[in-house]
């Protein structure tokens, strides 16, 4: 099944290509910006549950979206 996110920008490459293991309490940032840091808290499949480190939302992301994040 496709994600909102697909079936709109059809054009756009979401996975990012980072292969490290995504498992509870990896800090990842979702796709290949510089963007918020977040904090994986349950995965289930091939999706991660992620919790914000500073402030904003939580929310369920592909695990082919997320990259770790070293040293943070």
């Amino acid at each position: 099944m496709w994600s909102l996110a697909e079936v709109m920008c059809p054009g756009v490459r979401f996975a990012t290509g980072c292969n490290c293991p995504k498992v509870p309490g990896s800090r990842v940032m979702i796709g290949n910006n510089r963007g918020p840091l977040y904090e994986i808290v349950h995965v289930v499949d091939q999706t991660a549950w992620v919790r914000p480190v500073a402030k904003g939302f939580e929310g369920l992301v592909p695990l082919d979206r997320l990259r770790t994040v070293s040293n943070a």
